[in-house]
């Protein structure tokens, strides 16, 4: 939409108005009705021993120890509300047989509008930082991408289940820049019990 819009009294009387901000901000979207497919993100991030990401190192394990498609159980989704960077990130963990291992996060890259009458969103493919505010209309531009709304749904009390159902990436191959191509993991999260209202 045009920014002349947001100049409408009305709708700008309606955006002010605290209550009206409120029901936003405390709206849980629908859950899907199908299980959500996403990647893991972050593979080749976090500390490194010899000279490996300790990531890359856990899914090389995971991936000769079992197939995709493993069991619900052996993959956590684990909300982090103090991490410095975003409050609604989620960590994935899998388990191998010396324990639990962070191997990524939940992609939260999607970027949109506070402003309800405004519509902008941002491209999740599009790289570098976000803005601050709406190119648009000038309101705060937040955070919507699937970890926020996963995060939503969590802190309502609903539950989901994690599997792997594919590994990505090859060991020894190497990226456009010479440099070892990261093994990933592609998952599949599905609500469990009955949906949060």
């Amino acid at each position: 939409m045009s920014s002349t819009y947001v100049d409408n009294p009305p709708a700008k009387a309606l955006m002010d108005d605290p209550e009206l901000r409120a029901a936003d901000q405390a709206f849980i979207p629908p859950l899907p009705l199908k299980a959500i497919k996403s990647k893991i993100v972050g593979v080749k991030m976090g500390r490194k021993i010899n000279g490996e990401h300790v990531r890359q190192t856990v899914l090389k394990k995971l991936r000769q120890e079992v197939k995709p498609a493993r069991t619900t159980g052996e993959v956590q989704l684990r909300p982090e509300p103090t991490n410095k960077f975003d409050k609604d990130a989620i960590a994935v963990y899998v388990r191998l047989t010396a324990g639990w291992f962070e191997v990524g996060y939940i992609s939260n890259k999607q970027r949109v509008c506070s402003n309800p009458v405004c519509g902008w969103d941002m491209d999740p493919e599009v790289s570098g930082d976000a803005p601050e505010e709406c190119p648009e209309c000038g309101f705060k531009v937040l955070r919507k991408g699937l970890a926020s709304r996963l995060s939503e749904w969590m802190r309502a009390g609903q539950k989901f289940a994690c599997r792997i159902t594919q590994f990505t990436g090859k060991e020894h191959e190497l990226d456009k820049n010479g440099e070892p191509r990261s093994l990933g993991a592609n998952i599949e999260i599905s609500p469990v019990g009955t949906p949060v209202r």
